[in-house]
C-alpha cells in the first residue's frame, strides 16, 4: 500500500494465485507471475523485490527478468533477511544450526554475497541499508550490520 501511495503506477507480480485474486479484490493492479521468467513487455524506473531473493532456485531468470524491464537509468531494490542478525549468530553459537530460517527459504545472503551473484549479471551496487521491524533494535548498541533483521540493496546496471 505504501508503494503505491508513493508511486505514479505500480504492478505487482506473485505466484501465489489466491493471494493475487485477494488483493485485486483489495484494488491492486498484481499479476500472477514468475519473477525467474517474467515477460510483461514493460520497462520500469524502480523494481523492488521484497524478501524474495532468499525464495528463488534461478538467480539467472530473476536478474535476466530484471535486466529486460529495467530503464536504462532504473534501480533494482533488494531487501533480504540479515544472516549477520544477531539472534541468529547466537542461535548459531549456542545451538548450531537456526531453527527459525523459513522452510521455503533457498539459501541466505549477506551483502558481498548479493553484491557478488548481482555483478555476474552486469548488476552493480549502489546502496545498503538496514533496517528491522522492531523499533528495539533502533537502541541496541550494535553495529547496524548485527542489530537489524533485514538489509536493503539499491542495484542498476553496470555503465
Amino acid at each position: 500500500r505504501a508503494i503505491v501511495q508513493k508511486s505514479k503506477s505500480v504492478i505487482g507480480i506473485d505466484l501465489y494465485s489466491d493471494g493475487v485474486d485477494y488483493l485485486k479484490k483489495q484494488g491492486f493492479n498484481i499479476e500472477v507471475g514468475n519473477v525467474e521468467s517474467l515477460n510483461l513487455n514493460k520497462k520500469f524506473d524502480t523494481i523492488i523485490a521484497g524478501d524474495i531473493i532468499e525464495h528463488l532456485n534461478n538467480f539467472e531468470g530473476f536478474f535476466l527478468s530484471c535486466k529486460k524491464h529495467l530503464r536504462k537509468d532504473g534501480v533494482v531494490v533488494i531487501s533480504t533477511p540479515n544472516p549477520w542478525h544477531w539472534r541468529y549468530l547466537i542461535r548459531s553459537i549456542f545451538g548450531g544450526e537456526i531453527d527459525i530460517v523459513n522452510p521455503e527459504h533457498t539459501t541466505w545472503f549477506c551483502p558481498k554475497t548479493l553484491r557478488q551473484l548481482a555483478s555476474r549479471f552486469s548488476f552493480e551496487v549502489i546502496e545498503i541499508e538496514y533496517g528491522s521491524r522492531f523499533n528495539r533494535e533502533l537502541f541496541m548498541p550494535l553495529p547496524k550490520g548485527l542489530k537489524h533483521q533485514s538489509f536493503f540493496t539499491a542495484l542498476r546496471l553496470k555503465k
